[in-house]
């Protein structure tokens, strides 16, 4: 979720295992589900009224305040919240997950958006372009190293 969808989260938007909030940046409903991890945190916290705020009082300014001290405590240099969207697309992206879903997940319209934030990694691309020798039946050719 971005920033802003999450400090304006109402508990009436919590259905089991998502999020089903009304609106976001792109003006259309979205549909947030949730892992393990996220449904555990989401479970640590007191149930409000289906108006209230999962977080209360917290602003953005806050969420990056915090961030940025979490990250500073830990070393981590040179990232930043939104970071993390990228994160998630490229992770998703690397165990096989089609652009639409991924898209869907971030909020995108336009696949070229979830491109942009879904990274392949080398290994995806030598795996895949080696698979096609099991499907044209070619044996594995070892190579000679050159000394």
């Amino acid at each position: 979720m971005r920033r802003s969808e999450l400090v304006e989260c109402r508990w009436k938007y919590v259905d089991g295992n998502r999020i089903l909030l009304p609106t976001s940046k792109n003006e259309e409903p979205k549909e947030v589900h949730l892992n393990a991890f996220a449904q555990t945190v989401l479970a640590s916290i007191a149930e409000g009224e289906p108006e209230a705020r999962l977080f209360p009082g917290i602003t953005p300014e806050s969420v990056s305040v915090a961030f940025h001290r979490v990250c500073g405590a830990l070393k981590i240099t040179d990232i930043r919240l939104y970071d993390l969207r990228n994160t998630f697309a490229t992770w998703l992206r690397q165990k096989g997950i089609e652009l639409d879903v991924i898209a869907s997940q971030l909020g995108h319209r336009d696949l070229r958006t979830t491109k942009r934030y879904a990274r392949i990694a080398s290994a995806q691309v030598k795996d895949a372009v080696n698979g096609l020798d099991a499907m044209l039946g070619v044996a594995q050719i070892g190579r000679k190293t050159h000394r």
